[in-house]
């Protein structure tokens, strides 16, 4: 989450876990503190890229968190559908209480993007 992975990171994880176990990663705080989705389909290319490479089969749902100032919109809504690759397992953490309706919650499942919170 604080800096970029790297293939290599990921690759020594690989080696060391059994075949049948599956990572959940985080994805690192410049897509989704800072660039928030918008202008970052660079950085979103290249960080499924490492995952997969040096993952492989292992890897397992990626986890976008986004700050508890990120509250709901429609256009930010749409930014992050188009911005995610649905060929991974894209999880979503809102932490504004804002995107906790039906509308987010039915327009992310029709994307195949899973919903993901603690209680607020």
């Amino acid at each position: 989450f604080y800096k970029f992975p790297t293939v290599r990171i990921f690759e020594n994880w690989y080696k060391k876990v059994p075949d049948n176990f599956l990572f959940s990663v985080k994805a690192p705080k410049e897509i989704t503190h800072i660039k928030k989705f918008s202008d970052c389909e660079t950085l979103l290319s290249d960080f499924y890229t490492i995952c997969e490479t040096g993952l492989q089969h292992k890897l397992g749902p990626i986890l976008f968190q986004l700050p508890p100032s990120y509250d709901f919109s429609e256009e930010k809504l749409q930014n992050i559908i188009k911005s995610l690759d649905t060929k991974f397992m894209n999880v979503i953490e809102f932490r504004n209480k804002s995107w906790w309706n039906q509308q987010v919650w039915d327009t992310l499942a029709q994307n195949k993007i899973t919903f993901c919170s603690v209680s607020y």
